[in-house]
Parts: structure tokens; C-alpha cells; sequence
């Protein structure tokens, strides 16, 4: 495949000319003027591509946009590609901040989370039209508009996308160490509120039923609730209780964020909170908790360990070595797995670090070889023999 290996660096300062102008133009979440902006750069570029385009609103018809590129093959096997196009940094940042280089590193907002993983996406159909690759039944290219919130206004599209192809590929940033993402954990936010009955701290304190006392025991219970064999996380970060110095406080409220790799650790935890919460320390006093649940884990399967062994074969064609992890940040590929998809994550340019903050990069030096991993994972997916040993996995993942 070394003319592929060839197509991959030929692009590369076309890459990074498209990569200058997105970086450029500020995207954070709900700025839709900036998301237009790219959107529109996206379409024009996919269109190019002889790809269908299809624009989704997330907020009424003036707003910003999802964009879904397709493109039809000649195979059986269908692929998903998802990146997105929203950062964490308010408007003015690009101005502030503009894409630079050095000789090791890519500078700028957004430049690895997740903008490297737009333009690889690009130029990787770019490399497969050039070489007339249509391996594939279809690939369908989805950049969303609001994934570091949550995915709210795209969450319903990812999920229905990834029950329609076989196949998922995430273009988070790469790991520092040149590795892709395995797992990645779910997210929760479990809030406890308690009520407790005032009076005056000075001259009749026992006659109060000090919510504020009673959360701090309710705070020590509950952070026990965590289990670190199965990497679940319960860690308490923030709290509020009274207003006065004078007063025992009548209510007092804290929330944790959760963790979890495994999705049934959300109902253990709910129901041993709510356990934890009729158990009251403090006579006089209520305690009442919610989980809310957010992205959902995307646990450890056997079917992106296949696909992390077929990416390390590829990287080992250009003499390189895939290493892999899991993590406890979210993105949109628990979604994905969430909808039953098979799913490799964090296939974008190796993030230098860290990644919402004025230090975030990308190693230049990875851009070839992490576009080569992309084509050619992409080429193999629709190959007969791999998707042999594929079968049985999703039979039983899709039932």
C-alpha cells in the first residue's frame, strides 16, 4: 500500500491549509455564525468529493447545522465517520490565538479537539476517490455542532446513524502516546439535597436541624458508593449550604460526578444513594438524591478489540506501533456504542496537550501516518475475509 503511504504525504500541505482556516474561525458551541462559516467549508469540500450533503438545524432553520456527507460503494459493509466541528472557546479566541507551527507542534483553538479529525476525515475521501476505492457498501461522514456539551441537539442523529452502519470511527484526537481509545466511561451527575429546620446558631442551635452537618455525612457515605476494581468513580466537586453565619442552616445541597465503564453501575449507585439517603445522621432532616445520566459508558467489547488488532497490523506497514487505552472522558462515540454500533475512537492527529486549554496541540508529525491508518482501516472494513471473523460478534451485538 505505498501508494497510499504516497497520497497521504503528497496532501499533506493541502491538509494543513484547510486545517489553518477551520482552526481560524471560532466554533464554540452555540456561536452560529462560526459554525456556518465551517459548515459551509465542509459541504463545499464534500460536495467536491461527489458526496451527498445534507444539513441538519439543531436550533430552528437559522441555526447552526449538523452536516452528514455520503457517498455510495460498490461492497456490502457500511461506515460511519464522526468529528465535530465545536470547541470550548468563546468568540475571539482565533484572533487571539491563531493556528501556528513550530517544527513539532500545531498551535490554535480547536486544533486538536477536534479539527485535526475533520480534515483527516476530508482528505481520507479525498485518497479513496483518487484511487477510485469503493470496497464499501456506503461511508457516511457526520460532523456535528455541539458535542462538547453533550450532544444535545445531535445525540438523536448519531444514534440512529450508528444503528445504520456496521461500522463507527471516531475522529477524537489521538492519545499522547500514539494510541487509540478503547473504552471510554459513561458520565452521571448525582445531586443530594437536604432539608433540615433553621433556628438561631447562637442562642438556640439545638433547636435546629442542621442540613449542612447532615450533607457532610451524606457526602462521606456516598463517595464510598465508588468502586475501584471496576473503575467507577463517585467524587464529589461541588457545594452549597445557608447564607448567614448566624443561622443553622434548613437546607444544604451537593452534586458528584459519576463515572462508570459499565452501564449497570448507574443503578447500583442510584439505588444505594437513595439507600444512604433514608438513613439520616442529623435527627430532623430529609435527604432526597437524583442521578441523572449522561453519555452512556462505552464499555470494553470484543468487537473494537478486532478492530484495534486490524489498526495495528496498518500502523505496522509503516513501522509503527498502535497503542490503545480507555479513558474517562466521554464523546460522541459512547453514543454510538450505546446504539450497538462497533465503534474504534480517537483515530484523529496525536493531541499534544492538554486538550480546552491555551497549551492544546497537535504532534505534526503524526498528520501522515494517522491519515494512512485512516484510508487503510477504512479499505480493509469492507474486506471479505475481516468481516468473516466480524460476523458472529455482530450477530450477537445486534441481536
Amino acid at each position: 500500500m505505498q501508494d497510499i503511504f504516497e497520497a497521504c504525504k503528497k496532501v499533506q500541505p493541502d491538509l494543513i491549509n484547510l486545517w489553518r482556516d477551520i482552526v481560524n474561525i471560532d466554533t464554540g458551541t452555540g456561536y452560529s455564525k462560526g459554525l456556518k462559516q465551517v459548515g459551509e467549508i465542509i459541504s463545499e469540500f464534500c460536495i467536491r468529493q461527489g458526496m451527498q450533503v445534507e444539513r441538519y438545524p439543531v436550533n430552528g432553520p437559522q441555526s447552526e447545522f449538523n452536516i452528514c456527507a455520503r457517498r455510495k460503494g460498490a461492497g456490502e459493509k457500511s461506515i460511519l465517520l464522526l468529528a465535530h466541528m465545536d470547541t470550548v472557546f468563546p468568540e475571539g479566541t482565533a484572533v487571539e490565538r491563531p493556528f501556528r507551527t513550530d517544527s513539532e507542534w500545531a498551535y490554535g483553538p480547536g486544533v486538536s479537539d477536534c479539527k485535526g479529525g475533520i480534515v483527516l476525515a476530508l482528505y481520507a475521501m479525498e485518497i479513496l476517490k483518487k484511487f477510485e476505492i469503493s470496497s464499501y457498501g456506503h461511508i457516511t461522514c457526520c460532523f456535528n455542532c455541539d458535542e462538547e456539551i453533550s450532544s444535545p441537539g445531535s445525540r438523536d442523529l448519531i444514534m440512529e446513524l450508528a444503528k445504520q452502519h456496521d461500522y463507527v470511527l471516531s475522529l477524537e484526537p489521538g492519545q499522547t502516546n500514539d494510541g487509540v481509545v478503547a473504552w471510554r466511561k459513561g458520565v452521571g451527575k448525582l445531586k443530594v439535597e437536604v432539608h433540615g429546620k433553621s433556628s438561631h446558631a447562637g442562642s438556640d442551635p439545638d433547636n435546629g436541624c442542621n442540613a449542612l452537618l447532615e450533607l457532610t455525612h451524606k457526602i462521606n457515605s456516598m463517595a464510598g458508593l465508588a468502586d475501584r476494581d471496576k473503575q467507577t468513580t463517585v467524587t464529589f466537586t461541588k457545594a452549597i449550604a445557608g447564607d448567614r453565619l448566624n443561622v443553622v442552616t434548613d437546607f444544604a445541597e451537593a452534586w458528584a460526578d459519576v463515572r462508570v465503564v459499565y452501564a449497570e453501575e448507574f443503578d447500583r449507585i442510584e439505588s444505594d444513594a437513595r439507600r444512604l439517603a433514608d438513613a439520616s445522621v442529623i435527627e430532623g432532616t430529609n435527604t432526597v438524591v437524583t442521578l441523572t445520566r449522561g453519555r452512556p459508558p462505552f464499555a470494553p467489547n470484543e468487537g473494537t478489540e478486532m478492530l484495534i488488532a486490524q489498526a495495528e497490523k496498518i500502523y505496522a506497514e509503516i513501522g509503527r506501533t498502535l497503542h490503545k487505552s480507555g479513558v474517562g472522558g466521554a464523546s460522541d462515540a459512547n453514543l454510538a456504542a450505546a446504539a450497538g454500533a462497533i465503534v474504534l475512537d480517537s483515530l484523529g492527529p496525536v493531541k499534544g496537550g492538554p486538550n480546552h486549554t491555551a497549551d492544546e496541540k497537535t504532534r505534526l508529525e503524526s498528520l501522515v501516518p494517522r491519515l494512512y491508518l485512516l484510508t487503510r482501516l477504512i479499505i480493509e472494513l469492507g474486506n471479505r475475509d475481516f468481516n468473516k471473523n466480524m460476523l458472529s460478534f455482530e450477530k450477537e451485538v445486534r441481536g
